[in-house]
């Protein structure tokens, strides 16, 4: 039978007051017996914000979301159903370590019940006379009606005229307490909310959504595009909380169930069961990451803290799960959780986004794809990269991340609430409140892990080379640097693996990750020349693994026969119409996978999921790339590209959904055990472009792919899109995440103009001051002038290879920062000054390298004198050594000369900064004014 909705302490019944808005808190009833058919809306919902593209909460009947099919889900009503002592009139309370969970009690404003109560009774009026009952002024409310009660459904408490008591709305609310010591010996406590719900709106819900999943890929392979569309067919976001325990091992466990809709007083038959289990998270030992929770099909990581165990009070774990009650027909598929905010409240994180740093306004999407396709999106507050995690850090100073690796959305377009849904049943995750921003930072990579760090060459020896062409164009590049006096840390050698058609513009390679002596002709002679130099040597690899032509084989390992015979690849099931079938090998049989199109016939994609797989593949990376080619770094890329539709893994209980996600962190993870098992950690790193939520512990350090240089911001390959991709990627533990700068001029372009040569040099002042300073070759296919042949760039590039070389010191302490703490070594201003409006900002167009150094690049052409917001404290000038700004300043606005070749950059007095200074005045890239001209780190643009 189903369970009615009770009072608890009146009996006054609303059934007029409609949920619109969860901020306006009296337009919900939650503990009485409401009929959906007697809604009548009352209460204009919350006008949208100026950003947001929709925010309007459409009706939470069934019918109406049936009708609108996009739109994404708003909350609902929340009913309690189970009793409330009288001896707790503000509700439930549970403690639970340093945190309490309370269900709170809200009273409405008593003039709306009176409203209410007069509705009623006019309504009743209306009843009594269409059945010939007793006059108005003689008839007693009190006495028995039972032709009313059946007009009504159920049995309806009477009210007294002469006293209404408010009602009261439930809502969720978990609290951290901590206690802090002042000066004096001062003890005061103090309380942080974690996560509340608004009073009387659902704090869970969840879906059974169709989706449709669309994938593409480029025609060279290199960038994917994946595309999810909801359809959602039913709701189940009204909840009841029919029961609260406290559990075994520190757990408070709250069941309930979710509907659609209210029928005769109770939620529908159809309606499903769920579970919400907040516990106190262990702490004892470092997170491996690969357990998995209970009912989610993605592989997740443990719920474990740093050794220091400061964590344990700051850390509460939860996890959701939705069942099927006995007679629900549409099985809910999708998750949702819903919480309040206000609106000086900043969100930073969700990965390498390209978009603004503060994310209110927008809806994140948290699904990897390449950052070429979300460039062209037509979407605004489009979050797609190819290195997204389901994490925020807020500016009140507490956090939260998801295990799961499906799909889900973060929804902060509505001023005063966000809901977060994951395609998946159940949930799980934890919250994390610290003291400041930088401890709840702290505390999020201490449970995800932390980056180790880079190997010193790449931080004292200079810039890392990206080049193509050949050895003769290997070393010819080489020379040029050597002749200009530019320090050379590494080179990065895009094409080793062999060109698939040399005598075309298209530089396609080979995915056969193996060395093309046609085409790098001398190859060991070569590296041993870089070596000599003091250059090391990197390469390109990716997960896809190709056929080549037969001549192609003779005399190198073939890896496509290798990983076709073994089943190595990832299959396909029936009906994709690209297979290639797989008869034998110690693999599962079916059929691969094809990632390919028309120019490339026969590729397929590694299993991560297959041990085997991920054994053959450390093998190849040590023998073929650490060994033979004599690699000391490479770049992972294309971790993005795990298929969705169609796939079949080795591991049985993984599907496309819940892998694309996790593929980025296994591919990085079998990546760092092959330098492990090669014994080369501390000597050798790889970089990755895609990522997820334990990419930073497996990954040396992330990039933002192959940006396109120029001023834009709206296309996501802009300088500034670049700098908050770098900006949110330090949210979420990428503390290394740099971009590389692109030396290839687009065919638009056609010639190394004044303005072209600008855009490239003011790439370079910025990317010098991030933690990896790196450049991309010319031949990708799209370019007919190579930079490297411009004197001037040359000249440009020597010089901030220099101030990147002599930063060394600085970066190194700031690095070690990163490596025990997870702080980034690039980083947002607010980290450092929570309280500045300032970088509470939708965009910031300036960034920190460590606590010392403040940089705002130059985004605009032609621009010599800019203005520049600078927070608090003492900063001084870097190229002029002028005071700036004073000790007893609180933030201010300065206009300081940035001309090509000095950006505007401001430091705080240290020991590492004077150093700093000193080595730039020793090496002349500090000189007076009257030297400029003399100074052979300033050329000018008609020397090019």
């Amino acid at each position: 039978m189903a369970r009615r909705f009770s009072n608890l302490s009146e009996h006054v019944i609303i059934k007029d007051i409609m949920p619109s808005s969860p901020r306006n808190l009296t337009n919900i009833h939650p503990l009485t017996t409401l009929d959906n058919d007697d809604w009548e809306p009352s209460v204009v919902s919350t006008p949208s914000p100026a950003n947001a593209t929709s925010t309007q909460h459409p009706s939470c009947s069934a019918q109406s979301r049936s009708n609108n099919k996009q739109v994404a889900p708003s909350p609902s009503r929340l009913f309690l159903r189970t009793p409330i002592p009288h001896s707790s009139p503000t509700g439930l309370h549970f403690a639970l370590g340093p945190f309490e969970v309370s269900i709170v009690l809200t009273p409405i404003d008593s003039s709306i019940v009176l409203a209410a109560k007069q509705k009623i009774e006019k309504r009743r009026m209306r009843q009594i006379k269409s059945e010939k009952a007793t006059p108005m002024g003689s008839y007693n409310v009190n006495v028995h009606d039972p032709a009313r009660e059946a007009v009504n459904g159920v049995f309806e408490y009477e009210y007294n005229e002469t006293e209404v008591e408010a009602p009261k709305l439930a809502n969720l609310r978990i609290v951290q307490r901590s206690v802090s010591h002042g000066s004096r010996g001062r003890v005061s406590q103090q309380e942080k909310v974690l996560w509340s719900s608004a009073p009387g709106v659902n704090f869970v819900g969840g879906a059974h959504v169709d989706l449709s999943v669309m994938e593409c890929r480029d025609a060279d392979l290199l960038n994917s595009s994946t595309s999810i569309h909801e359809h959602v067919l039913k709701t189940y976001n009204l909840q009841t909380i029919d029961s609260i325990e406290r559990g075994p091992a520190h757990a408070i466990t709250i069941r309930g169930q979710l509907g659609s809709e209210i029928v005769g007083g109770a939620l529908e038959d159809t309606a499903v069961d769920y579970t919400l289990v907040l516990s106190l998270a262990d702490h004892e030992g470092e997170s491996d990451g690969r357990t998995t929770v209970v009912g989610c099909s993605s592989s997740v990581g443990a719920v474990n803290g740093h050794k220091d165990g400061t964590e344990g009070a700051k850390v509460l774990a939860f996890q959701l799960q939705l069942t099927e009650g006995e007679k629900t027909t549409l099985v809910p598929n999708q998750a949702h959780l819903f919480g309040v905010t206000d609106q000086t409240e900043a969100f930073f994180g969700f990965g390498h986004r390209l978009s603004n740093a503060n994310a209110r306004g927008m809806q994140i999407h948290v699904l990897n794809q390449s950052t070429k396709f979300s460039r062209s999106t037509k979407h605004k507050n489009s979050s797609d990269s190819c290195c997204t995690v389901p994490q925020f850090i807020t500016s009140h100073s507490r956090g939260l991340y998801l295990h799961n690796t499906e799909p889900s959305v973060f929804d902060l377009r509505a001023n005063d609430w966000f809901s977060i849904r994951v395609q998946c049943s159940s949930v799980s995750g934890v919250f994390i409140g610290g003291n400041d921003m930088l401890d709840t930072l702290r505390i999020y990579t201490s449970l995800r892990g932390r980056t180790k760090m880079l190997p010193s060459w790449t931080q004292r020896n200079g810039v890392i080379l990206g080049i193509s062409g050949g050895t003769d164009a290997v070393r010819t590049i080489v020379q040029r640097m050597k002749e200009n006096d530019c320090p050379v840390a590494g080179v990065l050698i895009h094409d080793w693996s062999g060109i698939v058609d040399p005598s075309s513009n298209e530089t396609r390679i080979w995915y056969n990750w193996i060395i093309e002596r046609e085409h790098y002709k001398y190859w060991q002679k070569m590296v041993a020349e870089l070596d000599a130099e003091g250059i090391c040597l990197g390469v390109y690899v990716n997960p896809m693994i190709e056929e080549i032509p037969v001549h192609l084989r003779s005399g190198r390992r073939y890896l496509f026969g290798e990983a076709l015979r073994e089943g190595y690849l990832i299959k396909s099931q029936q009906g994709d119409g690209k297979r290639e079938r797989v008869t034998s090998g110690s693999g599962s049989k079916g059929e691969i996978y094809q990632m390919n199109k028309k120019k490339c016939p026969r590729v397929g994609l590694l299993d991560t999921s297959n041990y085997l797989a991920c054994q053959w593949w450390k093998n190849v990376v040590r023998s073929e790339v650490m060994d033979y080619a004599g690699a000391s770094f490479w770049i992972a890329d294309m971790g993005e590209s795990a298929p969705i539709v169609n796939s079949l893994y080795h591991k049985q209980s993984i599907n496309g959904l819940s892998f694309h996600n996790a593929y980025p962190q296994e591919w990085a993870r079998v990546n760092r055990e092959a330098i492990k098992d090669a014994g080369r950690e501390g000597d050798s790193f790889f970089l990755t472009k895609a990522g997820y939520g334990l990419t930073p512990k497996y990954a040396g350090s992330t990039c933002l792919g192959d940006q396109v240089v120029n001023y834009k911001s709206k296309d996501g390959g802009g300088l500034q899109s670049v700098l908050n991709g770098i900006l949110n990627g330090g949210f979420s533990g990428f503390t290394y995440g740099h971009c590389a700068v692109s030396f290839a001029v687009p065919r638009t372009v056609n010639s190394l103009d004044e303005r072209a040569r600008e855009m490239i040099c003011r790439w370079m002042e910025m990317n010098a001051f991030t933690a990896l300073f790196r450049t991309h070759d010319c031949t990708d296919g799209t370019s007919s002038v190579c930079a490297y042949n411009n004197g001037y760039i040359l000249h440009a590039l020597a010089r901030w290879s220099v101030v990147y070389a002599s930063l060394a010191d600085y970066r190194m302490k700031v690095s070690s920062e990163a490596s025990f703490r997870g702080y980034p070594v690039a980083r947002h201003p607010i980290l450092h000054f929570p309280m500045d409006r300032e970088f509470r900002k939708s965009s910031v167009s300036a960034f920190m390298l460590g606590d010392r150094l403040f940089i705002a690049p130059v985004m605009k052409y032609g621009v010599s004198k800019v203005k520049v917001y600078l927070p608090e404290g003492k900063w001084i000038h870097l190229w002029s050594g002028n005071v700036v700004t004073k000790a007893d300043n609180v933030g201010t606005i300065v206009e300081v000369q940035a001309p090509l070749g000095k950006p505007p950059v401001f430091y705080r007095e240290c020991d590492e900064m004077s150093d700093f200074v000193s080595d730039l005045k020793r090496k002349a890239i500090i000189c007076p004014e009257k030297e400029v001209k003399k100074n052979r780190w300033w050329p000018h643009f008609s020397k090019a």
